[in-house]
């Protein structure tokens, strides 16, 4: 096997530094969520604003971030969970490896319009799976 022979990838995030961290001392509370959504509800949102479940919660995940710190100017790096159906037991599918793929949200992304901030989420998504 020639390692050195191999491509190099067609698409690579660029570093970041200095990405946002979670910090406990700026959480004014402990408190965790549980979210329970009709799946109907959620495609129906998906479909709208021509996105992917997966998208979807990385985009609202990404504003709650914002709005714990909302003074902050970095950027928010959150991984997502790609091609994991064959860890769900769903092995009819030609993704077999499951994998991350890493999304960016700078700060001057927080005023975009939803569906626009789905599709640049998705376009990130799309180029590294």
């Amino acid at each position: 096997l020639d390692v050195d022979a191999a491509q190099p990838p067609a698409f690579q995030m660029e570093p970041i530094a200095d990405f946002y961290r979670l910090n406990p001392e700026n959480r004014k509370d402990n408190h965790c969520f549980h979210l329970k959504l009709p799946e109907a509800n959620v495609m129906r949102i998906c479909r709208e604003n021509d996105t992917s479940p997966n998208v979807l919660f990385t985009v609202l995940l990404a504003g709650a971030i914002r709005g714990m710190d909302p003074g902050s100017d970095k950027t928010i790096r959150i991984a997502i969970g790609v091609n994991h159906k064959a860890l769900l037991g769903n092995y009819d599918n030609y993704r077999m490896f499951a994998s991350t793929a890493v999304t960016d949200f700078p700060k001057s992304r927080e005023k975009d319009d939803f569906t626009k901030l789905c599709t640049i989420i998705r376009g990130q998504l799309m180029v590294q799976t």
